[in-house]
């Protein structure tokens, strides 16, 4: 009885059906793109702005003056945490300065350019200053660690008239040590001085009698925009909200899971870079949700005005079937069927032409590719649903309200 009654509903005013039907798929086309491309564009943002260098460095708990140095080993314990996922990269450096011909002097870098840090369970974890800093430019090569070579700053190499294959002659500070090396590539590299030398971190360590040391690693980790104030001391959560804190991949979350498993090494937030990349995540995803909830709304509202028209001329039925018995909760088990009906063909309409917009705008604009996310389906279902649903509740209950006898005497 239920299903010819929906059925007779349905076709009742065909033309009202077709158009909620329409303005469902609209929403869910317009929900699915904005849904689909949110998700993948998130990431991609997030490791686009690692250009700006690491958002995370690992120093001697004593602090980055101490002698103390690193255990380049000690990465492996990295492994080991909840979000070694988010690790995009990692860059042991060793610190010192030069002292130039001439009284000049400079900052000295030990450091790798690409290669790969093995865990203990066979992940690669990419390593060297091209996996944290990922608008570095290199002019020649990197020097080998097996030779007495150099890569030399964009500014110093200009102050200096040095060219790939000459030769420079300075010291490293405070050790003494007596180097003459050949500049095998010019690096350039926004955020830090270009006025800096850089040598492979073996070749470095092998000149200092330090091997496998490291004066500090840079953490390049893709993060969530931060719910809790910078300051804050996870100590002085409740258990929810810790677990609720521990388990998001934000800075804080990840550098103190990370700092857990290095003991004897601080874990430093780089605040001026993890919070520039949250905050332009943060706005990017404020857009993009601000969009689709204009569009949901948009389409609310057209879904109560079609249906309020929709009613105001059934009227009638709505009396007869509340004088021949009918409850209220049948009458709006009734036309929320309708509306449910109406939503899912809509969605069906909507979802792949949806899909396929997100595509085109996740390729053309943003540069990623967009695949079908189930959880987006579910999301967009629902929510198409419940408009059509709220849609109908808005103009149903001022019908209900009116006596049947009222409604049958017109």
């Amino acid at each position: 009885m239920y299903r010819r009654l929906l059925s007779k509903s349905l076709l009742h005013q065909p033309l009202h059906s077709v158009l909620i039907a329409l303005v469902a798929g609209l929403a869910s086309c317009v929900l699915t793109a904005l849904l689909s491309v949110t998700l993948p564009v998130e990431d991609e943002l997030e490791a686009a702005l690692r250009s700006f260098g690491a958002n995370l460095a690992i120093e001697p708990s004593a602090g980055a003056a101490s002698a103390q140095a690193l255990d380049i080993a000690s990465l492996d314990r990295l492994g080991g945490i909840m979000w070694r996922n988010r690790i995009a990269g990692v860059d042991p450096v060793k610190l010192r300065e030069a002292a130039l011909p001439g009284g000049r002097r400079a900052g000295l870098s030990g450091s790798r350019w690409r290669a790969a840090h093995r865990l203990p369970d066979g992940t690669l974890l990419p390593e060297g200053l091209a996996a944290v800093s990922g608008d570095a430019r290199l002019t020649g090569r990197w020097p080998a660690e097996d030779a007495a070579e150099i890569a030399v700053g964009r500014d110093l190499a200009a102050e200096l008239g040095l060219r790939v294959g000459q030769e420079l002659e300075f010291t490293i500070e405070p050790e003494h040590r007596r180097v003459r090396a050949r500049v095998s590539g010019i690096l350039e590299k926004s955020g830090e001085p270009g006025a800096r030398l850089w040598m492979d971190l073996a070749a470095m360590n092998g000149v200092l009698g330090e091997p496998g040391t490291a004066d500090r690693i840079q953490v390049a980790a893709l993060t969530s925009p931060e719910d809790w104030r910078p300051d804050f001391d996870p100590r002085r959560l409740t258990p929810r909200d810790f677990d609720r804190w521990y388990c998001r991949p934000t800075v804080s979350s990840v550098s103190y899971q990370m700092e857990r498993a290095l003991p004897g090494a601080r874990v430093r937030v780089l605040r001026r870079v993890s919070e520039t990349s949250a905050d332009l995540v943060r706005r990017a995803r404020a857009t993009l949700w601000t969009l689709a909830a204009l569009g949901l709304l948009a389409a609310a509202f057209t879904i109560a005005a079609v249906r309020r028209a929709s009613l105001s001329n059934r009227r009638m039925d709505i009396g007869l079937l509340r004088s021949l018995g009918a409850t209220d909760v049948g009458i709006v088990k009734l036309f929320f069927g309708e509306a449910l009906v109406l939503a899912t063909a809509g969605f069906v309409a909507g979802f792949p032409v949806g899909f396929l917009i997100a595509q085109h705008v996740g390729r053309s604009i943003f540069g990623v590719a967009v695949a079908v996310q189930w959880i987006v389906a579910a999301i967009t279902l629902l929510a198409t649903a419940t408009l059509a649903c709220l849609g109908s509740w808005s103009a149903l209950h001022r019908a209900l309200r009116v006596p049947p006898i009222e409604v049958l005497r017109t």
